[in-house]
């Protein structure tokens, strides 16, 4: 059995996750992300899907491939962002709403210390259909992870989150 007693999110940032144009989508359309944030970090959007299965959207693996700019997915203070946005240096995708029909979710992921991917494993699917304990056991998967620092030494660092549940018809 998983234990997610007593893990509760943080979201010191205060950071904002919207999904546009709402919290209901058809299979086909398009959407976006406006993202805002109260601290300076880094942020990482994973889509979380009917099944559970985690894909990293922003930023996403080919635009990391195009781009050498470690800070890319700096977010700052008062500058909220929208993605997919034509001039932001990861840009190039779009996000199309795609099967199966279900409720998903979408989860920014705010890091104080410079991260641009997140290799985190499905959800169980003991969980799925429960918002709050998929948020905190992703929670509790990313507060293992360490960062690099300036010495490459690894450390752990702040995170904030913020998650919506979403349907697909």
């Amino acid at each position: 059995m998983l234990d997610l007693a007593g893990v509760t999110p943080s979201n010191q940032a205060e950071l904002s996750v919207q999904m546009l144009p709402g919290q209901t989508v058809t299979v086909g359309s398009y959407v976006s992300f406006k993202i805002s944030s109260k601290k300076l970090g880094y942020l990482v959007l994973v889509d979380v899907d009917v099944r559970g299965h985690l894909t990293q959207i922003y930023p996403n693996t080919a635009a990391l491939a195009r781009t050498k700019r470690t800070n890319g997915n700096l977010i700052k203070p008062g500058n909220p962002l929208t993605v997919p946005l034509p001039t932001d240096p990861y840009a190039g995708v779009r996000y199309l709403v795609s099967p199966p029909n279900g409720q998903a979710m979408i989860v920014g992921i705010l890091s104080a210390a410079p991260v641009q991917i997140l290799d985190l494993p499905d959800v169980p699917a003991e969980i799925l259909g429960k918002p709050d304990a998929i948020v905190a056991y992703l929670y509790k998967r990313v507060r293992e992870l360490r960062v690099p620092d300036e010495d490459n030494q690894l450390r752990e660092t702040k995170w904030s989150f913020d998650a919506h549940p979403y349907t697909i018809q």
